[in-house]
């Protein structure tokens, strides 16, 4: 782009860790409370040393089952040529607060709601109301399940 159109362009690679995270203790709590129902002992405790073989057993199955991008990457760690091109490496857990002020002004313009648990979703019905198209790489596409699917990645799950 630099070269063929004059045009500045900045590449950034953003992971996606927040889910990692959540995975991660969500299944840190599960293996924990399993090996304690079958290892504490009468006063309810687990001795140190089968705490940290336990610890250390986690992470080396975390680090099996859990393919993600390190903490410690850095761009040095990137293959050569993706690497010149990348500029920025960034998180999305270093930017949560940013995060969450967005998504209270989508909210705030009607562009999205909140269900009882939680969760946010984009309101696509009102978006289109106010004159704006809201698909995946054409109109053509709108009701493409397998497109839906890709864009929600982990999360996608088998339409019925």
């Amino acid at each position: 782009m630099n070269d063929y159109f004059g045009l500045w362009v900045m590449f950034v690679v953003n992971t996606t860790d927040i889910d990692d995270k959540i995975i991660i203790q969500g299944r840190q709590q599960y293996l924990l409370a399993c090996f304690k129902q079958e290892h504490t002992a009468e006063d309810d405790s687990v001795s140190d040393s089968i705490l940290v073989e336990v610890e250390a057993a986690f992470w080396y199955y975390i680090g099996g089952n859990l393919p993600s991008l390190p903490a410690n990457t850095t761009l040095d760690t990137f293959p050569r040529p993706w690497a010149r091109c990348i500029r920025l490496l960034t998180r999305v857990t270093e930017h949560v607060p940013q995060i969450v002020r967005f998504v209270e002004e989508i909210v705030a313009d009607g562009f999205g709601y909140a269900t009882t648990d939680g969760s946010v979703y984009f309101d696509i019905d009102s978006f289109e109301k106010t004159g704006h198209s809201y698909t995946r790489l054409g109109s053509w596409n709108k009701n493409d399940g397998a497109l839906q699917a890709d864009g929600e990645g982990s999360l996608s799950r088998e339409y019925q």
